[in-house]
């Protein structure tokens, strides 16, 4: 896996006031910022190590140029199905904005060599530190000394033999866009962090439209494919095999029956097993086709809220689905096998701004 410096654009925090209110607005407004001279280049390009501490823990990752030949050779793997579109529009986007502004997250297989190099260098005083809260703190070190470099770059290269896109599928492929466009591009900015740090969170499933069924048709239909417990309130599933259904006043937990693990094998993701079974085979929905009555809630939307809306009408149906495991994911997309959409949810998730590449053009 090539590591390659960057040319970053590194922001003044004399003039940030509030962090998290500054660089929450960044990713529409980053022009402005920067004419106002708000970010200045760094002098020479350089290698990144941030660390985030948060809700997750604390996560250490480089920052770098990934390679785009390792893009398009598969050693930078994917999960998702790429929309041309969205592909398209990222490329513009930058091109307007004349800027990337967030790095794409890369998880890959941690290795002790480069785990300890980040515990020593985590020792010394970081260049920069964002204190967005009381729970969420980031810290920054500039790594421009060629032989620290070059010791990162043949680790990477003899010891990472792939990564994961966790968030940034379309920057990456816009990346590959652009440089095929022959727009002078680097690399894919990206930040390369161990899995292991990484959390994958469930989007709830949304249903509005039961297909003419009352919610006693609907809970015999699925009682076919599942065994259902009724609970006083909503929980988040425990494990794998477990949904939460939220239906009218009630909550339920339901896991697969034996015969369904049996038929489709233990591997089979929760959200296929329930996209084909229950979403398609007894509501008629296909993930794959614009439906109005699906749609998603974001992990960070509570159970109880997501509960009183059904209990006010607003909604029929709610699935909140046990996390797919990373290895899981991993699994998959050494397979080529892409992930149903809304699969994943990683945190900590990077945010917009604090290193910024300049996009040539």
């Amino acid at each position: 896996m090539q590591l390659r410096p960057l040319t970053a654009l590194l922001p003044d925090l004399s003039k940030i006031e509030t962090p998290a209110t500054f660089f929450s607005t960044l990713r529409d407004d980053y022009p402005v910022w920067r004419e106002r001279g708000f970010f200045t280049p760094n002098s020479q390009p350089a290698l990144f190590l941030l660390e985030m501490k948060n809700q997750w823990g604390t996560q250490r990752g480089i920052i770098a140029n990934a390679s785009i030949e390792d893009y398009l050779a598969g050693h930078i793997k994917i999960h998702e199905k790429l929309v041309a579109a969205k592909e398209d529009g990222q490329v513009r986007l930058w091109a307007e904005q004349k800027i990337m502004s967030k790095p794409v997250l890369l998880a890959y297989q941690s290795h002790p060599n480069i785990d300890e190099w980040m515990n020593e260098k985590v020792a010394s005083k970081p260049d920069f530190h964002f204190d967005f809260s009381e729970k969420d703190q980031q810290k920054l070190w500039v790594i421009n000394q060629p032989a620290e470099v070059q010791q990162l770059q043949v680790w990477f290269d003899t010891l990472v033999s792939a990564a994961y896109i966790a968030d940034g599928h379309h920057r990456c492929s816009g990346a590959a866009l652009a440089a095929q466009r022959g727009l002078g591009i680097e690399g894919i900015f990206a930040g390369f962090f161990p899995a292991k740090d990484l959390k994958i969170l469930a989007w709830r499933r949304v249903i509005q439209g039961l297909q003419g069924f009352q919610a006693a048709d609907f809970l015999q239909k699925l009682a076919t494919w599942v065994d259902c417990e009724v609970l006083e309130s909503p929980i988040e599933p425990r494990q794998k095999g477990e949904i939460c259904l939220l239906l009218a006043q009630q909550a339920y937990l339901f896991r697969w029956k034996s015969s369904v693990v049996a038929n489709f094998g233990n591997q089979e993701l929760d959200v296929q097993l329930l996209n084909e079974l229950v979403l398609k085979k007894i509501l008629g929905i296909d993930v794959l086709q614009k439906d109005q009555r699906l749609t998603y809630l974001e992990p960070q939307v509570t159970l109880g809220s997501a509960q009183a809306r059904c209990n006010a009408g607003e909604i029929d149906l709610v699935f909140a689905p046990y996390p797919i495991d990373i290895a899981d994911m991993m699994r998959l997309a050494d397979a080529k096998t892409s992930l149903p959409p809304k699969s994943t949810w990683f945190e900590p998730r990077l945010k917009t701004g604090i290193l910024a590449v300049p996009f040539p053009g």
